[in-house]
């Protein structure tokens, strides 16, 4: 199915073009169906209006910017903190991370790592302990059930604390309705 057409639709440059070249432009305008490319020698008076209409598609577009960067919501809106901008004394020794950022990058990996390899050797000491009754993968097969229960429960509540939390907004605004409207009864 075709999609319905916009609202507010504008014309594009090269439609603005073409309407020009129609009305006396250069042949290769007209050819190209309002691209016009420099270098043909095509008709001045052309050359002269295709550049005069893009200057002011410019000119709109930056009046609409401007238009827009002044609206309260833009005005107001915070300058950039935190990680976006150079802190003072900030001295980068590597890819630009400082000798700080390095220790912290470091620190966290062999962590993870030394701790991911703990828990293997652990598991694969605990299987080689026990391979006979194969207790090892029964304690995976019970610690897998109780992820799958935490990570269930985890969902249900977030549920849960959702639609209460849309429960109480309800009532409140049904309060404040029912007290702005016995206000004015009054």
């Amino acid at each position: 199915a075709p999609l319905p057409p916009q609202k507010y639709s504008r014309p594009r440059l090269s439609d603005r073009l073409s309407k020009m070249a129609a009305k006396g432009g250069s042949e290769e305008a007209k050819a190209e169906g309002g691209h016009h490319k420099s270098g043909g020698g095509g008709d001045a008076a052309a050359e002269v209006s295709i550049i005069q209409a893009r200057k002011a598609e410019s000119l709109e577009y930056r009046i609409k910017l401007a238009s827009f960067m002044a609206q309260p919501h833009m005005q107001n809106k915070p300058k950039r903190t935190g990680w976006t901008k150079v802190k003072e004394g900030y001295q980068p020794c590597l890819w630009d991370n400082d000798l700080f950022d390095w220790a912290a990058i470091l620190t966290i990996f062999l962590t993870m790592y030394a701790s991911e390899g703990v828990f293997y050797y652990l598991f694969l000491t605990f299987y080689l302990a026990t391979d006979v009754d194969q207790e090892a993968l029964w304690v995976n097969v019970g610690l897998f059930g109780l992820g799958a229960l935490a990570l269930a429960f985890t969902v249900v509540s977030g549920q849960k604390a959702r639609e209460l939390k849309a429960a109480r907004e309800a009532a409140l605004k049904r309060d404040m309705a029912v007290n702005a409207l016995e206000a004015s009864q009054a």
